[in-house]
């Protein structure tokens, strides 16, 4: 079956609270076929007769739905969001209410009644690290685990390559259109000093070979902040519009989820770290990053600096951008 992801309309109400308190989000996730059927397996593969697990970030239950089915004797579900209301009545009408307990509230914050043999976390961002899965993955294997408990997921790798994509620009594009007329300027500044997200890159949109800029075991990292570096050699020509990036998470033995280019769309898609000026490149240049990273009331707010050189080293562009105006202090 084909993956049908990002298929759902949005509603109007509740008016408050969070993105993940709209029905819409959730059925997204829901409707995003591979990755819960590799969440699914990946569980299956793990759970004992008896297993206690905690599920982070419950969303309507889906995670802990698929421990109770695979067999878990306990199953904590631990939501922030006003949705965990709901998600009691789901759990109910599956008939796991003596199994699966709801908690409201944050994993970093919670205590449990007992330890745990797994933990399970879908608090992967657009680019994976930036709903703060780094700190929840380690405090709940500190706080929260038996000796040997099973991390789910427990890898993450981060990619990032040069491209062309007149989509992810085009936000930014309009407001230097100076629209009926006027100076939007500043707006155009927020805009270049955002990440894009939900984005779709094609490997035909790539000016260089992808590059690795982080790989991380879930809950081993405990840092606030991250710095990831990268090189790039250009090698083909184009109008560069920014960094794309893409992830890559495994779940349990052979059983992974990536949102690479080059594989089946999942919801996330990609996101883009824009440059503010685009620079046209012909296949001979080196480029050189430095993003960095740290976390602002439990999401990350990004820093990317960017160096074009020619050949001989010469320095054509460099571009310094931050979206840590907008998140707090950075």
């Amino acid at each position: 079956m084909r993956n049908a992801v990002s298929r759902s309309l949005f509603e109007m109400m509740p008016t408050s609270g969070s993105f993940f308190d709209k029905l819409g989000a959730h059925q997204t996730m829901l409707a995003d076929t591979v990755r819960c059927e590799a969440y699914r397996l990946a569980i299956q593969k793990s759970i004992e007769p008896g297993s206690v697990v905690l599920d982070i970030g419950t969303g309507t239950g889906i995670l802990a739905l698929f421990a109770a089915q695979a067999g878990a004797g306990k199953i904590y579900a631990v939501e922030t969001g006003d949705i965990a209301s709901l998600t009691e009545e789901i759990v109910e009408s599956n008939g796991y209410s003596s199994r699966v307990s709801v908690i409201r509230g944050n994993s970093l914050h919670i205590e449990l009644p007992e330890r745990v043999n797994l933990i399970i976390s879908e608090t992967v961002g657009f680019w994976g690290i930036d709903e703060n899965i780094l700190a929840i993955m380690h405090d709940a294997k500190m706080r929260h685990c038996l000796s040997g408990a099973i991390i789910m997921p427990r890898e993450l790798q981060l990619f990032l390559v040069p491209a062309v994509s007149a989509t992810a620009a085009s936000p930014i594009d309009y407001w230097k259109q100076r629209p009926y007329g006027f100076d939007f300027s500043p707006a155009a500044r927020r805009a270049y000093n955002n990440i894009y997200i939900r984005v779709i890159v094609d490997q035909d949109e790539f000016l260089s070979a992808p590059v690795e800029v982080g790989r991380f075991m879930l809950g081993e990292h405990t840092e606030r902040t991250l710095t990831l570096n990268a090189k790039f050699n250009v090698t083909r020509s184009g109008i560069m519009t920014g960094l794309a990036g893409w992830f890559r998470i495994i779940l349990a033995d052979d059983v992974e989820l990536t949102t690479d280019p080059s594989s089946e769309p999942l919801h996330w898609k990609h996101c883009f770290f824009p440059i503010a000026e685009p620079i046209a490149v012909d296949g001979h240049e080196v480029i050189r990053c430095r993003i960095e990273t740290i976390v602002v009331d439990g999401f990350a707010a990004f820093s990317w600096h960017i160096k074009i050189t020619d050949s001989a080293e010469k320095t054509l562009r460099e571009y310094h951008q931050s979206t840590g105006q907008f998140c707090g202090d950075y």
